[in-house]
């Protein structure tokens, strides 16, 4: 399903979540890994001057300096590394993200795996892009200039979750979502998977009392009705199930998520403009925060930034 995988460490003396998952994907995938670590700045301008994973300090990035970085990044993911046959570490300074989709260009990588890193500039003492709640600067400004799926990994996953057994696409029926549709059925048919297609109904706050619960159970009925005719018609081979929710898609969909044993998340991802400013949607920022399974985020090609932007 994947053959080029590129996952980005944080940290250099410590394997992080979603290197062990990119490793362990790769084996499994039979993909080559790319493993980058991006070497960061406090100065806007003079990125070649670097904080040392050691001492905190400035120094200058020489061939010596990275290949020291390269070593003890291998060091740290080596229980991770064993069994991939088809692995390179890279190391260089820049922009995280301007050098994550780089580098995804260069190898071309049909995977990103990357973990949410909310306010890890001002704690490293770094300058990144602008400040942002949500999944942090790096992986936003990733996600909305990706060329392919993200996945997100917020914390630990077990080695048997990563079989993907219980595959969970959720959907707004927007183009975006028709592009996550086609992975998550991909998926589920590679990995023999049951595949549960979500939908959640959400009603505004103000609208609500005007709503009666017949009025609400006709809607879910409605909407159940197109989940059936635009994606089951698609599903061959695999045991799936469709079902309609009411209440606030991200806090339903991880409540879904949790109930049924889901392995893996797979949704659209919603890049918007808002005074200038492009944002990633709401729900992909606190499924990427908060759920305790890997998310990926597809975005819709003719929504993506330009890299130039």
């Amino acid at each position: 399903m994947f053959k080029k995988i590129l996952t980005t460490s944080d940290s250099v003396d410590v394997c992080d979540a979603p290197s062990a998952v990119a490793a362990h994907l790769a084996k499994q995938e039979g993909a080559g890994l790319c493993l980058m670590h991006v070497l960061e700045s406090s100065d806007l301008i003079r990125r070649q001057w670097v904080k040392d994973f050691r001492t905190g300090e400035d120094v200058a990035v020489t061939a010596e300096y990275i290949d020291v970085v390269k070593g003890m990044i291998k060091k740290k993911c080596a229980e991770s590394l064993i069994g991939c046959k088809d692995y390179v570490i890279e190391v260089r300074p820049g922009f995280p993200w301007l050098e994550i989709l780089r580098m995804a260009r260069a190898t071309r990588a049909d995977l990103m795996v990357l973990g949410p890193h909310r306010g890890k500039a001002e704690e490293k003492g770094v300058v990144r892009m602008r400040t942002v709640e949500g999944l942090g600067s790096t992986v936003e400004a990733v996600i909305m200039r990706a060329h392919c799926p993200v996945m997100i990994v917020s914390r630990d996953v077990p080695k048997e979750k990563l079989a993907f057994k219980r595959i969970l696409f959720g959907t707004d029926f927007s183009e975006t979502c028709q592009y996550a549709f086609e992975l998550s059925l991909k998926a589920a048919q590679k990995y023999n998977s049951r595949l549960h297609i979500l939908h959640v109904l959400r009603i505004p706050r103000g609208e609500r009392v005007a709503y009666t619960p017949a009025q609400i159970e006709r809607e879910i009925a409605g909407v159940k009705e197109k989940v059936q005719k635009v994606y089951a018609k698609q599903i061959k081979g695999i045991d799936y199930a469709c079902d309609v929710l009411e209440g606030e898609p991200s806090a339903e969909i991880l409540k879904y998520a949790t109930s049924n044993q889901i392995d893996l998340i797979v949704v659209g991802s919603h890049v918007r403009e808002q005074a200038e400013r492009w944002y990633v949607g709401s729900v992909v920022e606190k499924l990427g925060s908060e759920s305790y399974c890997p998310l990926i985020t597809v975005t819709r090609p003719e929504a993506l930034l330009k890299l130039e932007e």
